[in-house]
This record gives C-alpha cells, sequence and structure tokens, in this order.
C-alpha cells in the first residue's frame, strides 16, 4: 500500500481506535483526504493517474454480480504488478453513488472476492484485508522469481 486517498464522508482515520488499530500505519503512509462531495472520485481519479495508475486499473470491490451485465473480476485474477487502486465501500450503505455510477459507465473496474453459496457478504476490513493480502502475495512471487 503506497498511500490512502479517503473520498469525502469516509472514515476517521484519526479516531483513536483507528490509529491503534493500524498499529502505527496512520504514520508511515500518506493519507489523502479530499473535500468536497461533489466531483471527488473524478479528482482521486485524476490523481491516480498523475501517480500512473489509469482508472481501468482503479478497482471497486463488489458483489460478484455487479447487476449491471458487467461482470467483475476475483481478487485472484487481478494482476496486481501493474500498479493498482482499490475502493472499498462503507460499512452497511456499501459504495457511494458515484462510485457505482462510474462502475456502470466503464469508467473504473470491479473486484470480488469469491464465496460459498449463501454467503451474503465480508465486511469492509476483512474484503479489503483479503484483497490486499492477495497483491502481497502476487509482489512477492514476482520477487523471488526475479531473484533466481
Amino acid at each position: 500500500v503506497s498511500a490512502l486517498v479517503l473520498l469525502p464522508d469516509s472514515c476517521d482515520v484519526w479516531n483513536p481506535k483507528c490509529v491503534r488499530s493500524s498499529m502505527g500505519a496512520s504514520f508511515r503512509l500518506p493519507v489523502i483526504e479530499l473535500n468536497g462531495r461533489d466531483g471527488a472520485l473524478a479528482k482521486a481519479l485524476g490523481m491516480l493517474n498523475n501517480c500512473g495508475i489509469e482508472s481501468g486499473r482503479v478497482f471497486a470491490a463488489t458483489m460478484e454480480d455487479t447487476g449491471d451485465g458487467r461482470s467483475s473480476i476475483a481478487h485472484f485474477d487481478v494482476d496486481f504488478d501493474e500498479g493498482a487502486a482499490i475502493i472499498l465501500g462503507r460499512e452497511g450503505e456499501g459504495l457511494r453513488e458515484e462510485v457505482r455510477n462510474a462502475m456502470g459507465q466503464g469508467i473504473i473496474s470491479t473486484v470480488h472476492i469469491p464465496m460459498a453459496q449463501g454467503t451474503e457478504s465480508l465486511n469492509a476490513a476483512v474484503c479489503g484485508s483479503i484483497i490486499m493480502f492477495e497483491r502481497m502475495r502476487q509482489l512477492s512471487v514476482l520477487e523471488s522469481t526475479s531473484a533466481n
């Protein structure tokens, strides 16, 4: 993880419980908080593009069936060595409308964690952890094969 970008109305990463549970990562990782609800996603996508991450490499974590006729990519099928950004929704509310619209228009991609039938969903922390673990796993495999 290179940075944390927060859209408006995201969680308070400086809440004492968040800081404690991050085990110090809050102080080692750049945290960028975007202000103003209008156009926040466009601002974030522009910033990511300036860092070399195109909007097609931005993945909104969602359920397998996106409901818009497009198929979501399983987290282990995303090639993370090319760079990527992950969008997680809020607990209970899910992804904000602006993100869902960008998904529907094909501006950003979607990623999901395959689950057993009958499992409703994962909470945001577990979902993000699984996706970030897969990214780290892929990068460690890449490093070990390039070292040989």
